[in-house]
């Protein structure tokens, strides 16, 4: 945190909870996107529940769904605004079924 005190710049936290439909998920992240290169000067931290996966290594499922256009979207809204994710430790995904048979890693900190 000392790293952040001595820049002397504005550190912004925007708390994400994407909605689970596709569309409007992108819309979130393009609004979202126009906040963070309107105030490059800005240092983010962009976190929460994006409701969306980077990669097939982040879900483990008994349905198989083609999820691959919505991670393609996230991961150019990821670099379109250079963030960088940070990665969490401990368990490999955050969020599960009731029953233990689907998990996946929704939530994730994004700084720039």
């Amino acid at each position: 945190m000392a790293g952040f005190i001595n820049i002397n710049k504005v550190f912004s936290i925007a708390n994400v909870y994407a909605p689970f439909d596709s569309g409007r998920s992108q819309i979130l992240r393009a609004r979202l996107g126009g906040f963070i290169n309107n105030s490059r000067d800005v240092v983010w931290c962009v976190s929460g529940n994006f409701n969306v996966i980077q990669s097939f290594m982040e879900r483990r499922s008994r349905v198989l769904g083609d999820c691959l256009e919505d991670f393609s979207h996230f991961n150019h809204f990821i670099d379109d605004n250079k963030l960088f994710d940070l990665l969490l430790c401990g368990r490999s995904f955050t969020w599960y079924r009731g029953d233990e048979s689907s998990m996946s890693r929704l939530d994730c900190f994004l700084l720039s």
